[in-house]
């Protein structure tokens, strides 16, 4: 089966979504599949030698899709770059008749009129930031209804499913990579882990972080992930400034985030709804206890037992401090989480769910398009 994935790389561009098209690559290259990468906006970064599969950087600015799918000649296309530039390039894949699956990774992904929060920093920005609000809402109302053109869909989290109509819809979770290398840190802390820009609220962490000064002093508050939003960069120079417990480590790369993890009394995690954060599944998979604001995958948290879902500020703290004074119940959640994470969250798993899924969508479209030989 010749497979082409269609996304940013993590050499690129390191986030949850580059990572589980990592994992997919190089699970079904494994397999014995014929796996291509088309890397947007990529530049034949040097990095990608260090990659089992074939990357090839891809400008879909540039209108040259149908040019790289006429060279690689794909059986099936594997879309996980949201709805970015979908309408045009869905119309290629018909062209061409390439069946597709659109793989949901975001909950703004099942959303017509979508867009992600803006900074403001002063009065000044609100037009420009309603300008850019409005920009997104109107391309993500262009590129959703190009959704329903494809051949199947798969949701990293299965109750996005319920959001859309397709026919063919798949529930499947994300796996993670478990290599770790050694973090030492002088004190017991906890951590908080994403990309700093305003959807994932990093401000409400430096919050916690000097209403735990107050209450339990000798544990430290780490802040890991780059500012992706420059407006964020002094609000954390502030923080280190002011906070004597709150230190900010900066990008990591994924086996040093799980090193971290590994130490961390708990993963708290401020993040507005998304898709499925890996960050969760590497927690969860090292015996670490989690605390949301709000946003709960699946309901697995709650249902599960894995952590606490706070719902406002003040309830998030007294979860936290409940885990750090109580270590029964934080070793009682932790060990639960693991082997919760152990069961459902294997490379494995995901490549068996996500192979099968690719196998029935080409054998489908074939029966479809050509009918009974």
């Amino acid at each position: 089966m010749k497979i082409l994935i269609i996304n940013q790389h993590m050499a690129d561009a390191l986030g949850g979504s580059e990572t589980q098209c990592d994992l997919i690559a190089k699970e079904l290259y494994s397999r014995g599949h014929d796996v291509s990468y088309a890397a947007v906006d990529g530049s034949d970064n040097h990095r990608y030698s260090d990659f089992p599969y074939s990357i090839y950087p891809l400008n879909l600015k540039n209108n040259d899709l149908e040019s790289f799918l006429r060279k690689h000649t794909p059986d099936i296309i594997y879309w996980r770059y949201n709805k970015n530039f979908l309408r045009k390039s869905v119309r290629v894949f018909g062209l061409m008749n390439i069946p597709f699956v659109f793989a949901i990774s975001h909950i703004n992904d099942t959303k017509r009129f979508s867009y992600k929060p803006v900074p403001i920093g002063s009065l000044k920005a609100i037009p420009k930031a309603v300008a850019k609000i409005t920009l997104q809402m109107l391309r993500s109302a262009w590129n959703y209804s190009a959704i329903r053109k494809s051949n199947a869909v798969t949701s990293n989290n299965k109750s996005f499913l319920k959001k859309l109509t397709h026919d063919e819809r798949f529930g499947i979770w994300n796996a993670v990579n478990l290599a770790s290398t050694q973090f030492n840190w002088p004190r017991p802390y906890i951590c908080w882990v994403a990309n700093i820009k305003a959807e994932k609220r990093p401000e409400k962490f430096i919050w916690i972080a000097k209403q735990i000064s107050k209450h339990v002093p000798n544990v430290d508050c780490l802040m890991v992930g780059p500012v992706r939003q420059d407006t964020y960069t002094s609000t954390i120079q502030r923080a280190c400034k002011d906070h004597a417990n709150f230190h900010y480590l900066g990008p990591k790369k994924p086996e040093e985030v799980n090193g971290i993890l590994a130490e961390s009394l708990c993963l708290v995690h401020t993040c507005a709804p998304e898709g499925f954060p890996n960050i969760f599944i590497q927690a969860w998979s090292q015996v670490i206890p989690t605390i949301t604001l709000d946003f709960d995958p699946d309901g697995l948290i709650a249902n599960e037992k894995l952590g606490f879902v706070s719902g406002n500020d003040d309830q998030m703290l007294e979860d936290i401090l409940c885990i750090l004074k109580e270590e029964e119940i934080r070793s009682a959640i932790g060990h639960r989480a693991r082997n919760f994470a152990r069961y459902n969250f294997s490379v494995d798993r995901l490549g068996d769910e996500v192979e099968k899924v690719f196998i029935d969508t080409i054998n489908r479209y074939s029966s479809e398009h050509c009918g009974p030989e």
